[in-house]
């Protein structure tokens, strides 16, 4: 499913995945995206969905270039296709978020499994997650934007950004 929003001035496609079997698809069509930008970042985050009794229900893996979003339901299993696990290995993708360490822990509880195989296949080994903040302190060579929270930190770079929290 596809969905397309304005938020402000700017257009916004996102693309949702609940089944694994359309995810090569949609990330090799996220990938060429990713090709005409003129760096290869990607906003990476993992969001878990929670239901009654805070027990986990399922998670999503989103990732970001420009205004094109992908929005992929990772299974239960954390059995993931080789497309999926060749994108989130790829040492010349940066991956860009907060909470990075705890993101790239869970990716690497992601794995490759073929044909219903139950063996220990690859894993994801993301290597190139960096934390938002620390590279936007580095950027703009401001030490201190590296405390700031995400609002603040837009505001810093200049979009005029005010939401809320």
């Amino acid at each position: 499913m596809t969905l397309k929003y304005t938020v402000q001035t700017a257009n916004v496609k996102v693309s949702l995945v609940e089944n694994l079997a359309l995810v090569d698809a949609k990330i090799d069509e996220f990938r060429s995206s990713l090709q005409t930008s003129e760096r290869q970042v990607v906003g990476l985050d993992i969001q878990f969905v929670k239901t009654y009794g805070n027990l986990n229900k399922g998670k999503f893996l989103l990732l970001c270039v420009g205004s094109h979003c992908l929005m992929i339901q990772l299974p239960d299993s954390n059995a993931v296709t080789n497309t999926l696990r060749k994108f989130l290995s790829d040492e010349s993708i940066c991956f860009l978020g907060t909470g990075m360490s705890e993101k790239v822990t869970e990716l690497g509880c992601l794995y490759l499994n073929e044909c219903g195989e139950e063996e220990a296949m690859p894993r994801v080994n993301c290597k190139t997650g960096v934390e938002v903040d620390y590279l936007a302190a580095k950027i703009l060579k401001k030490p201190n934007v590296e405390q700031y929270g995400l609002v603040e930190l837009v505001g810093e770079v200049g979009n005029g950004y005010k939401g809320t929290r």
